[in-house]
């Protein structure tokens, strides 16, 4: 049975790659970030795994998702996450990314945005009583059997947490709340590389294991930016060297029943993790420069090694080949594969140095098109 096109396509994440203080944005995506940013500061909603409907069975703290991800709650009608910790985790995410730019993109409710992105932060990751664990011990378990905790997919149930690490250096928070965070953070990253889930997510082999040094890699480069770009460097070259030709590097995921979506899926984390191959002062090395400086910098150099972005080249290449699987024609095509493909093209554009559009996303295969926060991000690429 063909899947239904949903009214938005889903958010792809991208990794902030331009000088945080230097980009032309344009009137009507700024209107947006002001929209969403002054939507939020009005509001008192914070999040937590804790005000999920259905806590943990094992604690409240925990963050609890369960198998199988989509659910038939009534004939033809799928949800998923049905306990909607992830839920929180993911609009928590959303806000901090959202309020972070708010502060450097609009000086006159800057100091508003960094005050309700600290209040948001204490509330999921600080305060004794609503902070989410940094163990994800319980991602993706099965019904009835959560006593044996999740598996490898706990890595999707979070992957949105690398969009706090991605914002945290732009937000000017206090020494206390910086320090609590890096040690929720530590404590984060030491369980992904040493518990049972994130061995098993490390060496799976498809788009989890690339998600796995994805998200690693964003939060080491909080944690420590000068290890950090070693680390990533070695796990890209390695993913590289085990897949030297995109068929190979996409045999699993061409192999499923949605071919399309699990190419886009897995090249989503390779991006981001290439973006950590970069040096992390790069941006810092040309503080109050002009924008046609800034623009000279990126047409000079690229800011990431060039075998990676010759590696992305030819992978985004072989994608524009790909089918879609019989179940997801409709959902994957009539352009709407390609506009989210053009992601990816575009952020190639902006690595190599050469000349990015200023035209919004296309989202004319969606009845709603792309949401506020995708408008927004992608003219951050």
């Amino acid at each position: 049975m063909p899947l239904s096109i949903p009214s938005s396509p889903p958010l792809i994440l991208t990794p902030l790659i331009r000088h945080p203080a230097a980009p032309r944005i344009p009137a009507v995506v700024l209107a947006l970030l002001r929209k969403s940013c002054e939507k939020l500061i009005r509001s008192d909603t914070t999040f937590s795994v804790t005000f999920s409907p259905l806590l943990c069975p094992a604690g409240k703290n925990f963050l609890w998702t369960l198998k199988p991800y989509w659910w038939e709650v009534s004939p033809g009608q799928w949800d998923c996450d049905q306990p909607q910790g992830q839920s929180q985790l993911q609009k928590l995410s959303l806000a901090i990314s959202d309020l972070t730019l708010g502060s450097v993109y609009l000086p006159d409710i800057s100091q508003k945005c960094r005050l309700r992105a600290e209040e948001l932060l204490r509330v999921f990751f600080v305060d004794p009583e609503t902070r989410m664990d940094p163990r994800v011990m319980y991602a993706q378990t099965n019904p009835g059997q959560v006593e044996r905790g999740g598996d490898r997919a706990f890595i999707i149930a979070c992957r949105y947490l690398l969009l706090v690490t991605q914002s945290l250096p732009h937000l000017s928070i206090p020494p206390a709340l910086n320090t609590a965070l890096r040690e929720w953070f530590t404590e984060h990253v030491d369980w992904m590389e040493s518990s049972p889930q994130g061995q098993e997510a490390k060496g799976y082999g498809n788009n989890i294991t690339i998600w796995y040094h994805a998200v690693l890699a964003t939060h080491r480069a909080h944690l420590y930016p000068t290890k950090s770009v070693a680390l990533a460097h070695t796990a890209f070259s390695e993913l590289q060297l085990a897949h030297p030709a995109p068929a190979q590097f996409f045999a699993r995921e061409l192999a499923r029943t949605r071919p399309r979506h699990y190419v886009l899926f897995t090249l989503e984390p390779l991006f981001l993790l290439a973006t950590q191959t970069a040096h992390p002062d790069f941006s810092a090395s040309y503080p109050g420069s002009t924008q046609p400086e800034l623009d000279q910098v990126w047409g000079e150099r690229t800011r990431l090694p060039q075998w990676v972005v010759a590696y992305l080249g030819e992978l985004v290449s072989f994608a524009k080949t790909v089918q879609p699987g019989k179940i997801e024609t409709t959902l994957e095509g009539s352009g709407r594969y390609e506009a989210r493909l053009a992601w990816f093209e575009r952020m190639l554009d902006r690595w190599a140095g050469r000349k990015v559009g200023l035209a919004q996303p296309k989202g004319e295969g969606w009845s709603k098109g792309w949401d506020d926060h995708a408008r927004v991000m992608w003219e951050m690429i």
